[in-house]
């Protein structure tokens, strides 16, 4: 690049400058430590000033010779010894300042480098290719910082091998099965996913796309009429976990007091959590439970239970035992009826 005036006989790096531009007169406050007035260059219009000839200095008070316009390009460098010579920035026709060389900036014990990007938010550094921008790091809300990558992909890399890569529908490992999401020293707390979690493999076999644990409350009733039915409950209370399309349930029910009325059909256990599966399409012997079967356990012991889910509802058809019967007989309950079952069905 052009370096019009006297080359130094040392080498020097630049340090920074002050662009002065727009200031008029023959006075002007420098900002540089005070101490270094000998490391300075003064440009007007791009052509290099001879000091104590054009201007001179006095701690951070520089006084100019002649008048400058407010027209005229005029800035400052700061200058220190180095082993590079780095040369004098050119002022480009948008406004900034290029150098000619690499620049590298070293400080111990204190703030190497501040960007500061005044009043409004936007861009902080512009990071280009051949002149092209390829990301950047702005401010946001005034307080929040955003690296962007601006065309293609954004990449996290170590040791310029392993690759995390992002855009605005993922983020993952550029290689398939590397990387794994924290580790058995530093977990991550909760994981929150609108969707579902493919374990194992990608197949629609893998995914797992519901997961809940919960409490509901069971109730007897009958299938086709309720009229005159008065139940009072010792305790009613039933747990599920639901994996998929699989409910886990158990139930404890017992009944202080039962008075049937009129109520008439199949005794049935209602308030399960999710409607069941309809198995319209499957056979369903009516001797013969099509699900699963528990124990149920009176004064005399363990005795079996038998129930069928209705298709397409939260309620299933259920022998029902009396606890003072020892035999098979299906019986409506009494006021001395308990139910503890456990068992699972298939959600619609």
């Amino acid at each position: 690049m052009p370096y019009l005036g006297n080359v130094p006989a040392e080498a020097y790096s630049q340090i920074s400058y002050q662009d002065l531009t727009g200031g008029s007169g023959t006075s002007f406050t420098l900002d540089y430590p005070v101490g270094n007035e000998n490391e300075i260059e003064v440009f007007v219009n791009n052509v290099r000033q001879e000091p104590t000839v054009a201007y001179t200095t006095a701690g951070t008070a520089l006084t100019m010779t002649g008048t400058i316009a407010a027209t005229d390009d005029f800035y400052v460098v700061f200058q220190g010894k180095a082993q590079q010579t780095i040369g004098i920035p050119e002022k480009q026709t948008n406004g900034t300042y290029l150098f000619g060389s690499a620049v590298t900036i070293d400080e111990d014990g204190a703030t190497v480098l501040t960007v500061d990007r005044a009043t409004s938010d936007g861009t902080i550094i512009d990071v280009q290719k051949d002149s092209t921008t390829v990301g950047n790091i702005d401010s946001r809300g005034g307080v929040a910082l955003t690296i962007n990558s601006q065309g293609g992909n954004g990449r996290l890399s170590q040791g310029g091998t392993a690759y995390y890569e992002w855009n605005t529908t993922r983020f993952a490992p550029v290689t398939d099965t590397v990387g794994d999401l924290g580790r058995g020293v530093n977990r991550w707390k909760d994981l929150y996913l609108s969707g579902g979690a493919y374990i194992g493999g990608t197949g629609s076999a893998n995914l797992l796309d519901d997961y809940e644990e919960g409490t509901f409350t069971p109730a007897f009733t009958y299938s086709v009429s309720t009229a005159g039915l008065s139940i009072s409950y010792a305790n009613q209370t039933g747990h599920y976990t639901k994996i998929g399309n699989v409910v886990h349930y158990t139930c404890d029910v017992r009944i202080t007091s039962f008075t049937k009325g009129s109520a008439s059909g199949t005794l049935e256990l209602e308030g399960f959590p999710f409607a069941s599966k309809n198995h319209a399409n499957y056979a369903r012997p009516n001797t013969v439970p099509n699900l699963y079967q528990w124990p149920y356990q009176t004064t005399a012991g363990f005795q079996p239970m038998f129930g069928m889910f209705q298709d397409g509802e939260a309620k299933g058809d259920f022998s029902m035992m009396r606890s003072n019967l020892v035999s098979t007989t299906i019986n409506d309950p009494d006021g001395d009826s308990f139910l503890f079952l456990t068992g699972w069905y298939y959600a619609a």
